[in-house]
């Protein structure tokens, strides 16, 4: 799922998507890295993409899973109930920077939303600096 995501321009904060699943009691946590700064909207958009591909990639595995729709995560989420999680970097014991943190049941294909009151981090100067250095990189390149 990282080739799918990260460096993909439609997803600029992804950095990486880290899953683990319980096929016993049919759970699957979903946890989806961004840069720091990365917004409460651009963590949801994410993770609607991330979790309709994710059931997209197993519904091509296997032809009982239905494939997902505008309105339904799929037939992998009818079966699997879903712990999401979309947090910046080096977050994980910091749950007030988590932009989203909830579950979905199997099923109900219920709206992913962004956590009330994350605090959005600020952008380290190193990924300032990075950031300046790719546009100028395509700036350069496109005016070649």
């Amino acid at each position: 799922m990282d080739e799918e995501f990260v460096g993909n321009e439609e997803y600029p904060m992804a950095l990486s998507v880290n899953y683990s699943m319980d096929p016993k009691v049919k759970s699957l946590d979903l946890t989806l890295v961004v840069k720091a700064g990365a917004t409460p909207e651009e963590a949801v958009t994410f993770a609607n993409a991330a979790v309709r591909y994710l059931n997209d990639v197993a519904a091509d595995q296997d032809f009982s899973f239905e494939r997902s729709t505008e309105n339904s995560y799929g037939g992998f989420f009818k079966n699997y109930d879903l712990h999401l999680i979309v947090m910046p970097d080096y977050t994980m014991k910091e749950k007030q920077y988590w932009l989203v943190d909830m579950d979905i049941p199997k099923g109900s294909d219920e709206k992913i939303v962004s956590k009330e009151g994350a605090v959005v981090m600020e952008t380290t100067a190193a990924e300032d600096t990075e950031e300046a250095d790719e546009t100028e990189a395509e700036q350069t390149q496109a005016s070649k």
